[in-house]
């Protein structure tokens, strides 16, 4: 069984807004002992989202001498907090597949009303609520970071 899936946020507050007005309860919100916020949701029937917002300015951070891939993610998710598709290649570089290759998906009890409030919202549509290759209906958003959301009647 699957206990989580986890994500570096750029926005913890943005993503539990996001994620529980779509049925999530924040289940655990803490700092952990290297100062990383981390933010556990959970979904109906078992399944959760853990997300790991890095040290605020005001926290000390890692040296910048450190090397590997990420030693300056904190700096670049600060620069596009505000810009969820620059988030998105942020932490989802260009890759030969399609973008939908990689989300979540969720199922929604009612998917026409919840996609009407994520429009009154502003919430970003990748793909508008159109039917899935299996004839049941679905549409794709982006979360605060950019992230594909795959939502399902269910």
């Amino acid at each position: 069984m699957l206990k989580h899936v986890s994500f570096v946020t750029a926005d913890a507050d943005a993503v539990a807004a996001f994620y529980t007005g779509l049925g999530a309860v924040v289940s655990k919100d803490l700092l952990t002992a290297e100062g990383f916020r981390r933010l556990v949701l959970s979904f109906e029937g078992g399944g959760k989202l853990q997300f790991f917002a890095l040290p605020s300015a005001a926290q000390p951070t890692p040296s910048p001498a450190r090397s590997g891939p990420n030693r300056n993610l904190q700096t670049d998710l600060q620069d596009v907090h505000d810009h969820p598709a620059a988030a998105s290649r942020l932490l989802h570089p260009e890759q030969p597949q399609h973008a939908w290759m990689q989300h979540v998906a969720l199922y929604l009890p009612d998917l026409k009303a919840s996609v009407a409030r994520l429009k009154a919202q502003g919430v970003t549509f990748a793909r508008e609520l159109t039917l899935s290759p299996s004839g049941n209906p679905m549409a794709f958003v982006l979360d605060p970071d950019g992230r594909q959301v795959e939502l399902l009647e269910g």
